[in-house]
């Protein structure tokens, strides 16, 4: 059993005083809604059924921060991308903003604000719905997109890779404007208490683009992205989907506190290039072992991935490799944190 709650735990840590675990991330969004009975729109639907599913995340499983999505979305929407919502699962773009990087001067930028934001609205209220219903126990993580994947809203994404290469002028001006979007986002989630911007850049992977594109055209928009968090005295994590152990050192260079690995990427490679710098979170498999595996792989794999990082929560944080599929049975989920604790007890320094 938990000795202390998820805020307490980072505050012990902070301050350099012994806690009861190492911390443990669950990236659970989409399972959440299980726990509540809902569909994943049904829980997306309001701040209210937001902050419910979340709570009942916290209550049920007791990790360390619940995960709120701001999905580049709810501001595309406003500038006349269309998107096509499923009963159960994230919504999809169906028609985008831009159908070239030469008309980018005709989107409608004013419309882009708090007061029309429908998605920006809904995770700052829910925030302080699940502050209050846990009496602040609980770090939230406000995931937003990373200025690359961002303007991947706006235009298709085939069409920005092949703006790296033909229209590199139209896409800095993009990626400029989007980021001027992206830091009114943080002005507003930045009035929070107890939360955390994690930054996803999807767009960004070494699976997608090369590392020189990655250095030219999202590394420098998502530095200064950061930067900006940081003036606002937040903590800011990146997650990159797919194979990133070429960039490592250019993530370093954005300068955020974590980095999180997806499951492709070998550990101790990201350890030798990052657990100096910034602090590792990963990389348990999401579909391999939370939803197809079972409690004993699962076991076996934190065990092993603790032997691998150690359990210094400054250099190693443990979390799974990305979003844990709604479909992944619950007693995975029990079976991932009952070993966080059992092996995370010792905090390595």
């Amino acid at each position: 059993m938990d000795q202390m709650t998820a805020v307490e735990r980072y505050q012990a840590l902070k301050n350099g005083q012994s806690v009861d675990r190492a911390p443990v991330i669950l990236y659970d969004n989409l399972i959440a809604a299980k726990l509540v009975g809902m569909t994943y729109q049904e829980s997306e639907s309001s701040a209210e059924a937001l902050a419910k599913k979340l709570v009942a995340s916290y209550q049920t499983f007791g990790h360390d921060a619940v995960s709120l999505i701001y999905s580049t979305k709810n501001f595309t929407k406003l500038l006349g991308t269309k998107v096509k919502v499923a009963e159960d699962a994230p919504a999809s773009v169906s028609r985008y903003a831009l159908d070239d990087l030469a008309d980018l001067d005709c989107l409608p930028y004013d419309a882009v604000h708090f007061d029309n934001d429908l998605g920006q609205q809904k995770v700052f209220q829910a925030v302080k719905i699940i502050q209050e219903e846990t009496d602040g126990q609980v770090y939230c993580r406000i995931h937003m997109p990373a200025p690359f994947t961002a303007a991947a809203g706006l235009i298709a994404p085939e069409k920005l890779l092949r703006a790296t290469r033909k229209q590199k002028d139209e896409l800095n001006d993009l990626l400029s404007r989007v980021l001027v979007i992206l830091k009114d986002v943080v002005d507003q989630f930045s009035q929070l208490e107890g939360t955390y911007i994690s930054l996803s850049d999807p767009v960004a992977s070494g699976s997608l683009i090369s590392p020189r594109v990655y250095r030219q055209f999202a590394q420098v928009y998502t530095q200064e992205l950061v930067n900006y968090i940081h003036q606002k005295e937040s903590f800011v994590a990146l997650h990159i989907c797919g194979q990133t152990e070429k960039i490592l050192a250019d993530v370093v260079e954005t300068g955020v506190d974590a980095f999180s690995v997806d499951q492709v990427v070998d550990l101790t490679k990201a350890k030798e290039i990052l657990a100096d710098h910034l602090q590792v979170q990963g990389n348990i498999a999401p579909v391999d072992l939370f939803w197809q595996g079972n409690p004993q792989s699962i076991s076996r794999a934190v065990e092993a991935t603790y032997a691998c990082m150690g359990t210094d929560p400054m250099r190693f944080v443990l979390a799974p490799g990305c979003d844990v599929p709604a479909e992944s049975p619950l007693e995975n989920i029990h079976a991932y944190m009952d070993a966080a604790r059992r092996f995370g007890q010792v905090i390595s320094k």
